[in-house]
């Protein structure tokens, strides 16, 4: 952390967190982080709600029922959050004025990286439903809507994260309305029980959501995808939170350094680069499990 300037800078010696994260976009490092590279102990299996081969490797199982869909990516995350909320609670780490300064710094460092990563897993959905609408058939266990690209779409927005990919832009509303009034179309949909545009439209816009009932049922890797976004999400609103506290700290001390965590929730991250429309082509459409992986940033 101390080798990196917050983008804010500008003193150009160091390279921002932004030009670190779009050089580790470019070399395609971003791809699947395995949680027992970091913590060997945190086996993918001690998830499964078959315990049997945890157990037999000697570990106990951290599978809850009430938390099915949580895996050793979020899991992982999920405590070291829970580690630095307890550092942050220490009465030494913050009792000199310059460490309440440097963890203010790194609060919002940690706030910016968090938003991008949030909005990239937006994005990331985006370009997975893509594909999922127009596949025809299964592929990897996967089973596509089969719906023509000519109701999809092809126009795409560029990343609002600086070196992240363009994603397409889709109106389910208009797309799934259109395929059920296509009579070659609509006898694919109902195969997969869905009765109305109505459900379609839920089934796309909560994608790996289990708390909403669709037809269709999510799979694995869409479920595990949703989770691992509610973790981003609440390690969000912690340090949104650590961030009132150490900007009211701050103002005590009279250092006059502290600044808000008021962001808008669409804020787009970061804020140099607007999404712009783009227009595109038909092109070979990727498939639904290409860039989508449910343990990536």
């Amino acid at each position: 952390m101390r080798e990196l300037r917050p983008p804010w800078s500008g003193d150009g010696e160091l390279p921002t967190i932004s030009d670190v994260a779009i050089k580790l976009m470019q070399e395609s490092v971003a791809k699947e982080i395995n949680a027992w590279q970091f913590d060997p102990n945190l086996l993918d299996s001690r998830f499964y709600k078959d315990p049997t081969e945890a157990k037999e490797m000697g570990y106990t199982s951290l599978y809850r029922e009430e938390d099915p869909h949580m895996t050793s990516y979020a899991f992982l995350i999920e405590r070291t959050e829970r580690q630095f909320q307890n550092f942050l609670e220490r009465e030494d780490v913050l009792s000199q004025g310059s460490n309440a300064k440097l963890w203010e710094k790194y609060n919002r460092m940690g706030i910016e990286m968090i938003q991008a990563i949030i909005l990239l897993r937006k994005e990331a959905t985006q370009r997975y439903l893509h594909g999922l609408l127009i596949l025809n058939g299964e592929r990897d266990g996967i089973k596509g809507l089969g719906i023509p690209l000519q109701y999809v779409g092809h126009k795409r927005r560029r990343s609002g994260v600086r070196g992240g990919q363009d994603y397409p832009i889709m109106n389910f509303s208009s797309i799934f309305q259109q395929a059920w009034k296509d009579k070659n179309v609509r006898p694919k949909l109902q195969a997969k029980n869905f009765k109305s545009v109505d459900q379609l439209v839920v089934w796309a816009t909560n994608l790996g959501n289990p708390h909403v009932f669709v037809p269709l049922e999510y799979n694995r890797r869409e479920f595990h995808y949703w989770r691992a976004v509610q973790t981003w999400k609440w390690a969000l609103e912690k340090a949104k939170a650590n961030a009132d506290s150490l900007s009211s700290l701050m103002d005590k001390m009279n250092l006059g350094e502290g600044s808000s965590s008021a962001l808008s929730p669409d804020e787009e991250w970061p804020p140099m680069n607007r999404m712009n429309l783009v227009e595109e082509g038909p092109s070979s459409p990727p498939t639904p499990d290409k860039d989508w992986d449910e343990d990536s940033s």
